[in-house]
């Protein structure tokens, strides 16, 4: 075989999963890490879990999409048996339920390397490993997922100062293009966790994943929602919360989606990164040049790409 390089357009996506050895709160354990990947710019992002499960498969996109501020006209997948439940014969792929719940929520165009093909999403999969090398290595040790997850993000935001070969320009001003043709998110987000239907025992009690809930005597032998992440859990009767067994869990409801124009969305956390590189840049060519911002013309100097109403900043002092 052989290989040429890829020009990629802007907005869109790769997602894998990478595994490595960590320690949580004491005990060594397999961590399993989610990462999206936008090629055009090589920004990432990246998220740790204790199993490679449906709800961390959707909960890495939802987080993502919020660290982006938006979402991926298309994302490339290899053919995990959580997005796929069958290969069909023309090419095309049967998506699983939950994966079409969530498919059908951002409303991004899904797409599918070819079996056994990891170069189909080179990308991403050259992100699973320098995350390993990189961020991973030596092997974490963390009080909690939420500590080393924080840690995570903020070495994702840093790594957005670099500049890669190949490139004349930092990932952070490529990151730009990729945002601008990211779809707007919709008003609420996807609600990230497994939908089981049980019924209460005659002792109040709902076994889920081999583990009994207790309920109030005044559900028994009712119809129970369990809405579970990871390991925990929450128990709805109808569209009334029954009790939660976890309270870090998220028992919001999903609301009917609505579509949100582009000049609503805050400022996502890679777009703040961004506005802060170049406000910390404007600092340091002030001190160079001796040139104050306040006597500066609104008119006077280059404009450049940035974080604003007017979608531009005023550069201080000559570029370089």
């Amino acid at each position: 075989e052989v290989f040429v390089p890829l020009s990629h357009a802007p907005g869109h996506a790769q997602v894998d999963f990478g595994e490595t050895l960590g320690v949580i709160d004491g005990v060594e354990c397999k961590l399993h890490y989610f990462a999206m990947a936008l090629p055009h710019s090589d920004a990432f992002f990246i998220k740790a879990y204790p199993a490679e499960t449906t709800e961390a498969f959707c909960d890495g996109h939802v987080s993502a999409f919020a660290f982006f501020g938006g979402v991926p006209l298309s994302i490339l997948y290899d053919n995990t048996l959580i997005a796929v439940a069958k290969i069909c014969g023309d090419g095309k792929r049967e998506r699983t339920r939950i994966f079409s719940e969530l498919q059908s929520h951002y409303l991004f165009d899904d797409k599918f390397g070819r079996p056994g093909k990891g170069n189909d999403k080179g990308n991403v999969e050259g992100i699973i490993g320098y995350g390993r090398r990189n961020f991973l290595v030596p092997a974490p040790r963390f009080n909690s997922f939420d500590e080393l997850n924080a840690r995570l993000e903020e070495q994702c935001l840093r790594r957005q100062d670099d500049t890669v070969r190949g490139h004349s320009e930092p990932i952070s001003e490529r990151l730009l293009r990729d945002l601008d043709a990211l779809m707007a998110l919709p008003p609420t987000p996807y609600d990230a966790c497994e939908k089981v239907s049980t019924r209460a025992t005659s002792i109040s009690m709902v076994r889920y994943r081999n583990n009994d809930y207790s309920v109030p005597v005044a559900y028994a032998h009712h119809e129970v929602q369990v809405r579970g992440i990871m390991l925990k859990a929450c128990l709805r009767h109808d569209v009334h919360e029954v009790v939660i067994h976890c309270p870090a869990v998220d028992c919001t409801a999903i609301n009917e989606r609505g579509l949100r124009r582009r000049g609503d969305r805050p400022p996502s956390t890679a777009r703040q990164a961004i506005a802060k590189q170049s406000l910390r840049g404007a600092v340091l060519r002030e001190g160079r040049h001796g040139v104050r911002s306040d006597a500066l013309p609104a008119s006077s100097g280059a404009k450049g790409r940035g974080i604003g109403s007017g979608r531009t900043t005023q550069r201080l002092g000559p570029a370089h």
